[in-house]
């Protein structure tokens, strides 16, 4: 079965909400001889010295709420100030934001109005945008 929660995710989880320094790892690794270290060799020293597997962080990422979330579709959940992306059915970022009331949003943007192109003079368009001044 394949995941609902990204790598990208999982590492943002691991040095945003449980305090790992993922850049101090990274520069462990290249000091020791793995200059791009991959997802698998990062969670096994993650692993290691944390006692965080990766099925650990899925089920705390994934709450019967977050799993609510994706199956309706939303793009962010607030969790109190833990914002979580989701695209296309996975939880693709955390971020720690202001904390507050949860809020739910889609990725959905509101229609912009429209308006005929007879509606704008050339001057309004020139005198709000001086860059399509017309010289001559």
């Amino acid at each position: 079965m394949q995941s609902l929660v990204t790598v990208h995710a999982m590492l943002r989880w691991l040095e945003r909400i449980e305090g790992v320094d993922i850049k101090q790892l990274r520069r462990d690794l290249f000091a020791d001889g793995i200059v791009n270290p991959t997802f698998a060799t990062i969670m096994w020293h993650v692993r290691a010295r944390h006692g965080f597997t990766r099925e650990a962080i899925e089920a705390k990422i994934l709450s019967p709420l977050v799993m609510d979330a994706i199956s309706v579709g939303l793009a962010k959940l607030n969790l109190g100030g833990v914002i979580l992306g989701i695209n296309s059915g996975k939880v693709i970022t955390v971020i720690v934001g202001e904390p507050g009331l949860p809020y739910l949003r889609t990725g959905k943007k509101k229609p912009a109005k429209k308006i005929a192109q007879e509606e704008l003079s050339e001057r309004d368009i020139s005198a709000s945008k001086p860059w399509r001044r017309k010289f001559g």
